[in-house]
Parts: C-alpha cells; structure tokens; sequence
C-alpha cells in the first residue's frame, strides 16, 4: 500500500486516575474515555507510515476525591484533539501485518481553554482486505506528562485504549 492513504477509527479507554491540585488542595479523579474516533491523513512508504489525524473524544467520570473526601459524580465531556503518527510495518508473506508506533498529539476539552499535549505508543496488526484496503485493530497507551491546564497542576497520567478501523488507499 505504499503511497498516501486515508484512515478512519473508533475506540475506547480502559480507564485512569487523574491525580492533581488546584491552589494546594490534592484531588484524584476516576475516569475512562469511553469513545474516541478520528480521521487520519497518512503517506505510507513500505516499511514505515506518517499519519496526521484529527480526533473526538468523549469521557465519563464516576468519582472525584478532593482533600481526602470522595465523591461520587456522573460527569461526562468531550475533547478534540489533533497528532501525529509515526509507525512501522513488519511486513511478511501473508495478508496480516503487525506494526509498532509512536505518537505526540495536543488536546482541548469543552470545558478548557488551555490545551494539554501527550504521547503515545501504539501496537497492532493490519489485514489486507484488498490491494487498497486495510482493517486494523491496535492497542495504545497514551502518556500525558505533567502540567498545567487553566491554573489546575496535573500529574503525569496514562490510559491504555483499542481501536479498530480502515485504511483506503489513493
């Protein structure tokens, strides 16, 4: 499939704690991305594919412990965000092909005017559906580093994610 390609892909989080404080007072947040989907724009040149993508996410909240006092909240918000993709292909005889990759995106939640920026490492397998079509299915963990968003300090957080989708090929 070497040459530009067009790729499509849903997923969801399998959940994480945002941990964190806001004018000295700690707070950890129990959360999970429960859908994430995006259009990508990428070049693929054998072995190794660039892929720019433009995401929308939404997340769901069930609890938040604020200096030392759990709450129990049913919050949910989305983010869009846009990144970049760097993967490489283990390409071999048959129609099915594993891949590793790394990623480095940016962030804005409906409810921030700050973006955050994260990383990513990214595995999966492709299957050749036709000579211009691909099916994909991955497993990322996305890193977010420590930093502040609207005057709140965030400490360094991650979430592993699935993803399923379909790549056509010009």
């Amino acid at each position: 499939m070497a040459g530009p390609y067009v790729n499509l892909g849903i997923g969801t989080g399998f959940g994480t704690d945002v941990d964190g404080d806001v004018n000295g007072i700690d707070f950890d947040v129990d959360a999970r991305t429960t859908f994430g989907g995006g259009v990508g724009l990428g070049y693929d040149f054998g072995n190794i594919r660039l892929e720019g993508k433009v995401t929308l996410s939404t997340a769901d909240v069930d609890s938040v412990t604020v200096g030392g006092v759990k709450y129990d909240v049913d919050e949910s918000g989305y983010g869009r965000g846009i990144g970049l993709d760097l993967e490489y292909d283990f390409n071999n005889d048959s129609k099915f092909t594993p891949y590793v990759g790394v990623g480095v995106g940016t962030s804005w939640a409906d409810d921030a005017d700050d973006n955050a920026y994260g990383f990513s490492a990214i595995a999966g397998v492709a299957y050749a559906a036709s000579e211009k079509i691909d099916l994909y299915g991955e497993i990322a963990y996305e890193f977010t580093p420590e930093q502040e968003i609207d005057g709140i300090d965030y400490d360094s957080n991650g979430e592993f994610g699935a993803t399923v989708g379909i790549r056509f090929a010009f």
